[in-house]
Formats: C-alpha cells, structure tokens, sequence
C-alpha cells in the first residue's frame, strides 16, 4: 500500500533576521503548550498567558532589532524608509529596460531615456501630419469652435442636420 508523499514547510522563521533564539524558544513553548490545552483544558489559562506573554516578546524583539539597525546606519533616514517599504513588501525594480530599435537592441538606460524622449516628442508631430494628409472628406464635416447659440445646428457631411446640444 502506496501513501502520498506530503512535504511539509517550515514555518519560515529562518530567513527573518530579528528571530533570536529566544524567540524560537518562546514559540516552541507556544506550540506545546497550544497541543497540550487541546488535551488538558486545565491548561487552556496558562496556554493563554504563555501566549501573550510571546506575543509581547516577539514585538519588543522586532522593535529593538529595528532600532538598532536604524540607530547603526550611517544614512538613518533611507535605512528607516528602506526597512518601512520592507516590511510593507514594497520592491525596488532594478532591472533596465531594453529595447529593439530597427534591429538593434538598446539597453543603457541614458540610450534609453533618449529614445523614449524623442518619440514623445515627435509623436503629436507625427499624429498631426497622418491626420492632415487622411480623409479630406472627414476633416471638411468636423465642426471646429463653439456654435454662436447653443440651439444652432450642425449640418453634417451628408446633409443632415445634427444639434449637439439636444
């Protein structure tokens, strides 16, 4: 007879630095205790205070881990904001940004920022002349400016008349 294998993780306490032994003491107190009361219900006040009691002790350890990282930075305002977005789960992206222009691929970031420039620059030059030189037709029916009173019509390319405002 054949089990499934089942994998069980850590509680992932490892790759968090403020984590001190006593820490991990504390919750493993916790841990029994907590299966214990499960058992014994005579237990369930003491299971209760021991947890509070870890509660309190995990805070205070995180809070002096903290300061003292701050208080040994040599730039302290970054560090606090660098440990605030950390906490927060906020990332920086570092990756640059490449690009293929006509075959060749761009990936320094000044190159980058260049040609990202002059395409936004260019670009409402670039949309006026296509518009300029397409449907001659579209461009005569579009009504350009304010009517003169706001019950004037508009008389349309096909002759029909349209009042915008009704």
């Amino acid at each position: 007879m054949l089990f499934p294998e089942k994998l069980k993780s850590s509680h992932g306490n490892r790759d968090k630095e403020w984590v001190s032994d006593e820490v991990r003491l504390s919750s493993q107190k916790v841990y029994n205790l907590y299966h214990l009361q499960l058992r014994y219900p005579v237990l369930r006040d003491r299971y209760l205070e021991v947890k509070r009691g870890h509660t309190t002790l995990v805070g205070s350890t995180k809070s002096a881990y903290y300061s003292n990282k701050i208080l040994n930075a040599s730039n302290r305002s970054r560090e606090a904001w660098s440990i605030i977005s950390h906490l927060n789960g906020k990332t920086t992206n570092t990756d640059n940004i490449d690009l293929l222009l006509g075959g060749i691929r761009v990936n320094d970031p000044r190159e980058v920022a260049n040609k990202f420039n002059e395409f936004f620059v260019g670009a409402p030059e670039s949309i006026n002349q296509n518009i300029v030189g397409s449907n001659d037709t579209l461009n005569k029916s579009i009504y350009v400016g304010a009517p003169e009173s706001i019950n004037q019509n508009i008389v349309g390319s096909n002759d029909t008349l349209i009042n915008p405002y009704m």
